[in-house]
């Protein structure tokens, strides 16, 4: 298929417990070590909510914590970079990591819908699958990174950051109608039911089963832009 062979390859790079899957954008954050250390320290104390970089390269703030299965706490984080320019550039970094105290051996050893290196397996087929059929008029948000450490129970993506807002959020403040959300709604429901489609005739293309199937493609996962009529997907569930 020709639109395949022009597709960016995916990769996973595993070296022991840890799985990294990165753009090039993405090595850029993840060789500065000053960047990791600042976030690495926000997510160890929970009373500190900001960390700003003496030089003025970056600053980093955590935007909200809260138990997503009861087992893990899910954290959010803007990270601003100043490029050489004096531009900013944002991203939005999302972490779950173990509940403090909790026992190892009581957890599964996999993440279900959390897992960052699923997700970011989820959003390589969307991907794949909407840019044959621009269309659409759907896009994904743009996946800087994705890093999981097994042994730690630490799973971390970063997308850059999505200005707008969700389609729940324009309906509540009128300015799109019930039948544009109605429609917005039936857009992506007709949306995950082809690229199931798409993965289950190309499954063996992207190392995964027949019966896998992507879920949560939804407007709660979704942003929305009422002057082009463009939605941005994020958090696509990967499940067997």
């Amino acid at each position: 298929m020709a639109a395949a062979a022009r597709m960016k390859p995916f990769r996973i790079i595993k070296k022991g417990t840890k799985s990294v899957v990165r753009s090039r954008g993405g090595n850029k954050i993840l060789s500065q070590a000053d960047i990791i250390t600042a976030l690495s320290e926000l997510s160890k104390k929970q009373t500190l909510t900001n960390i700003k970089d003496p030089q003025g390269r970056f600053a980093i703030s955590k935007q909200m914590s809260f138990k997503s299965d009861g087992e893990h706490i899910q954290r959010n984080y803007v990270l601003d970079i100043k490029d050489k320019n004096g531009k900013i550039k944002k991203y939005f970094i999302k972490e779950e990591k173990l509940v403090p105290g909790l026992e190892k051996e009581s957890i599964i050893p996999s993440y279900t819908w959390e897992d960052s290196i699923t997700e970011a397996k989820a959003l390589n087929v969307v991907s794949d699958y909407l840019k044959q059929h621009a269309s659409a008029n759907i896009a994904t948000v743009t996946l800087k990174f994705a890093f999981q450490d097994k042994e730690k129970n630490t799973s971390v993506i970063c997308y850059n950051y999505q200005y707008g807002h969700h389609p729940k959020t324009l309906l509540q403040k009128g300015q799109i109608k019930i039948k544009e959300y109605t429609d917005i709604s039936r857009r992506l429901r007709i949306l995950e039911d082809k690229v199931n489609d798409y993965l289950k005739q190309n499954s063996e293309r992207y190392g995964l089963s027949p019966e896998t199937r992507i879920t949560d493609i939804d407007v709660d996962n979704a942003f929305y832009d009422p002057k082009t009529k463009k939605i941005r997907l994020f958090n696509p569930i990967l499940i067997k």
